[in-house]
């Protein structure tokens, strides 16, 4: 099944977008830089059900790169058997104080209260034993807001990149005449009454660091900055009750 859109056709169209292009050319232009935005953010924004095996590491905690939904299973430590709910925290709010900046999976204990900043004290508690590829975890996962809709300012700079795509093409119409060169280099000499201009091409300068090459629109430049992800999934390499 194809991931759902996070814009519609008509949302594209009321910002400005004629047609043509057809409705099938807007789609795939959404479908295309959807991607884009999720791989320069390094998440989705949508629900998403998965199940995998992630190493564990002696922590009682596991952290994702993505945010939490829902959590549906846990098997710690290669058991066939899963692990009961009371015996495992979800860090996965989307309200104050919200756990989508650092998403994990704690493990409690049932005679106590579960807490935010402490584990169980005692002796033989559970934690997710090193190893690879021995726990496994099925769940829900994605940023999305409390009503599991895409956040609007995704939407947003989603629907700007779509629209300056398909306006501005990388590639334009092979039939329509040739535009005139952009000349790239600082102007060195100008004569206003000869209309004779010298550009100096002794300094070439390289190409920004980032996204320069997609999209200059600092707007969306800094939307995406503002949902990237963390680079990957960090876990402690000990018990915090340790």
């Amino acid at each position: 099944m194809a991931d759902p859109l996070y814009v519609s056709v008509q949302d594209v169209r009321d910002l400005g977008v004629p047609d043509p292009p057809t409705d099938a050319a807007v789609t795939a232009a959404i479908t295309l830089w959807q991607k884009f935005i999720e791989r320069a953010c390094r998440q989705w924004f949508f629900e998403k059900s998965l199940e995998f095996y992630v190493d564990g590491t002696d922590s009682d905690a596991l952290h994702f790169g993505v945010p939490i939904i829902a959590i549906t299973e846990i098997r710690i430590n290669d058991s066939s058997t899963a692990l009961a709910t009371d015996q495992y925290k979800v860090y996965n709010a989307t309200e104050y104080p919200a756990d989508r900046q650092n998403p994990r999976i704690k493990l409690v204990s049932s005679s106590r209260r579960p807490d935010i900043f402490t584990a169980p004290l005692e002796h033989g508690a559970n934690i997710f034993r090193k190893g690879r590829q021995n726990q496994y975890i099925k769940g829900t996962f994605g940023y999305v807001e409390s009503d599991g809709s895409v956040p609007l300012l995704i939407q947003h700079a989603l629907k700007k990149l779509v629209v300056e795509k398909l306006l501005s093409p990388v590639y334009p119409d092979p039939t329509l005449p040739t535009p005139p060169p952009i000349v790239a280099g600082a102007i060195r000499e100008e004569k206003t009454d000869g209309h004779s201009i010298t550009y100096d091409y002794s300094e070439s300068q390289s190409r920004p660091a980032g996204l320069s090459g997609i999209t200059n629109d600092q707007e969306i430049l800094d939307i995406i900055r503002l949902y990237r992800a963390p680079i990957g999934i960090a876990t402690p390499a000990h018990p915090s009750y340790r």
